[in-house]
């Protein structure tokens, strides 16, 4: 695959430059005995090479400016279908034929052995002066908003996917919040335990008193 990507760049590339000075049009057919055709392709908007192999796959690489000027890498001789594209500004789309200003845009899955996002980080919760909202408040947002407070909703997701960094970020700052609240929850526990173990003891000794 790579040796085809490489060789229908180095055609293409031979031809547009030819193009501009021959101003070549028409199709030119290259076949040999094996079955595989190449087929050299321009006119007035598009240029492109498509490649027939002998088990009739084919694949097209070209020039395609009826939907905005862009380099198109298709399987099946189409250059309007999506398999991959590059706009005029190096923007990528994989699976989608306009990548909306990302610069890669993937309509698919995705698999990969790790991924590095640099993003803010919410460590800011542990600085002096945060205001930690009270268990009371959070209790009221989610009754009456359904979600936590600065996540967005099912609702807001489902529309508008994640900003994945983001969405990092904000999870880490409700499980740094999460954490201050156990500390404060551990230190009424500890008090508690002390004003247990005193009561204890004066219990015994007014049982002491007693006999």
């Amino acid at each position: 695959m790579k040796r085809l990507i490489l060789t229908c760049f180095l055609f293409l590339s031979v031809l547009i430059a030819h193009a501009q000075f021959q101003q070549l049009t028409g199709e030119t057919t290259l076949s040999n005995p094996n079955g595989r055709t190449l087929l050299i392709d321009r006119d007035n908007a598009d240029s492109w090479l498509t490649f027939h192999d002998s088990d009739d796959s084919w694949y097209s690489f070209g020039i395609d400016r009826s939907n905005g000027t862009r380099l198109s890498l298709n399987y099946g001789g189409d250059l309007t279908s999506t398999h991959f594209v590059m706009d005029s500004n190096g923007n990528i789309g994989i699976g989608t034929a306009n990548p909306l200003g990302w610069r890669l845009a993937v309509n698919g899955n995705i698999r990969a052995k790790e991924v590095k996002v640099e993003t803010s980080w919410a460590d800011f919760v542990f600085e002096k002066g945060y205001n930690l909202p009270s268990l009371e408040e959070v209790e009221a947002h989610i009754k009456e908003k359904g979600h936590l407070k600065d996540i967005p909703s099912a609702a807001e997701v489902s529309e508008n996917g994640i900003q994945l960094g983001e969405m990092n970020s904000k999870l880490l700052q409700k499980i740094e919040e999460l954490t201050l609240y156990m500390i404060d929850l551990n230190k009424d526990l500890q008090d508690l335990k002390k004003e247990n173990e005193t009561l204890k003891r004066q219990l015994t000794n007014l049982q002491t008193i007693k006999e």
